[in-house]
């Protein structure tokens, strides 16, 4: 008997030992007996399923794995729309409790201190989405033609997501080491809109502040390693931005690189034939959705402006002719049209250093560039003191 008893023991103390070189993954979801559950696990940002588990009469399961070597993203999920996101670190061992019927809203967790974080910050991103939709329902219920109105909406649209960024950026201060902060910083509007730009210098801090932390604090991690390297690409490029500004303010015969490209038609036009009227030059791209977007913005704005000495010089970084001329007439595009068809290698978006669509310069009637990258709402007051 007491042989036995202490072989009980042993194998206890051993089991105990094996797990604690395990991560484990269990818990129990309601009404999904029978179901099968997938284990991605997040590899460069691309999910791949690592394990399932198909769930018992009682809807209980159990992923296990060898222990982790750094802080780790991980999937559970039914199926594409139907799936929570956690953050997994060393040996740790995390319940998960909720309903079948909508993980991402029902879920509980326990022994899981950054999983709970990355919870936390989507549901005050679907908080955010929500009240964007709201106001945005609102605003074409009141009038979608009235311009208070759009001012208005536009005010406090922008008004919210500056109100969550700040949100964003105290819990990135306040969280630095941690892969929550990362996950923060590539958050998304249900638009597809991020929230944070490395390339916006208000926002670049907090990039370079989370991704100096991963990196020191996790040395051998490729996920830190990447982060600190695109960061630090995108504070090169800023500098060449800045540099090229500095050149183009210093130019003697325009104040602003000259552009000669073709329309749709073939015409060439040149910007600098433009010169004693504001012109507004806008990048954008037809499959690029922020820019469609914002050409719905221009559009409102052109019908005002259009007969006060304004134009728009517009150039797409596409690659077809096809789907240039097809969006532009879809959309009822009615300005000023060119490209060369070179995508990311045109001449004119190397000329003026795009990184990101949309983008756009403001040009004065007497040739000085009198601002960059002016959207919404941030275009409409520029104009508004220019041109009244």
């Amino acid at each position: 008997m007491k042989n036995i008893t202490l072989l009980l023991f042993v194998l206890i103390v051993f089991t105990s030992c094996f797990n604690r070189n395990k991560y484990v993954i269990e818990g129990q979801i309601e009404n999904s007996a029978g179901t099968v559950l997938y284990l991605q696990k997040l590899i460069e940002n691309d999910p791949i399923t690592i394990d399932s588990f198909k769930l018992d009469s009682k809807g209980k399961f159990l992923f296990k794995g060898d222990k982790l070597t750094e802080p780790t993203f991980f999937v559970l999920k039914f199926n594409e729309r139907n799936f929570i996101t956690l953050l997994a670190d060393s040996a740790e061992k995390i319940v998960v409790y909720a309903k079948s019927e909508s993980l991402e809203n029902s879920y509980e967790l326990k022994n899981a201190i950054a999983s709970s974080s990355i919870q936390l910050l989507n549901k005050k991103m679907t908080k955010l989405n929500s009240d964007l939709s709201s106001l945005t329902s609102t605003y074409k219920q009141a009038n979608g033609d009235n311009e208070q109105a759009a001012i208005e909406f536009q005010e406090a649209y922008a008004e919210r997501i500056n109100e969550y960024k700040a949100n964003v950026a105290q819990f990135i201060m306040e969280n630095p080491r941690s892969f929550a902060s990362y996950y923060a910083l590539f958050q998304k509007t249900q638009d597809g809109m991020p929230l944070m730009d490395v390339m916006d210098k208000s926002d670049h801090v907090y990039f370079a502040t989370v991704a100096t932390s991963l990196n020191l604090f996790y040395p051998k991690s490729l996920r830190a390693k990447q982060f600190y390297n695109y960061v630090l690409n995108a504070k090169k490029q800023m500098a060449r931005e800045k540099i090229a500004n500095q050149l183009m303010a210093s130019a003697t015969e325009l104040s602003f690189p000259d552009i000669n490209l073709p329309t749709i038609n073939g015409e060439k036009i040149q910007l600098s034939s433009l010169k004693g009227k504001v012109i507004l030059l806008s990048f954008w791209a037809a499959w690029d959705e922020n820019s469609r977007a914002e050409n719905r913005n221009l559009k409102r704005l052109y019908a005002k402006y259009k007969n006060k000495n304004f134009e728009i010089y517009q150039v797409s970084l596409d690659k077809s002719k096809v789907l240039w001329q097809s969006t532009v007439e879809a959309d009822q595009l009615p300005w000023i049209q060119v490209s060369d068809l070179q995508y990311t290698n045109s001449v004119a978006a190397k000329a003026y250093n795009i990184s990101r669509l949309p983008s756009n310069y403001l040009i004065s009637s007497s040739g000085d560039i009198i601002g960059k990258n002016l959207i919404g709402n941030r275009l409409a007051e520029k104009l508004e003191k220019v041109l009244n």
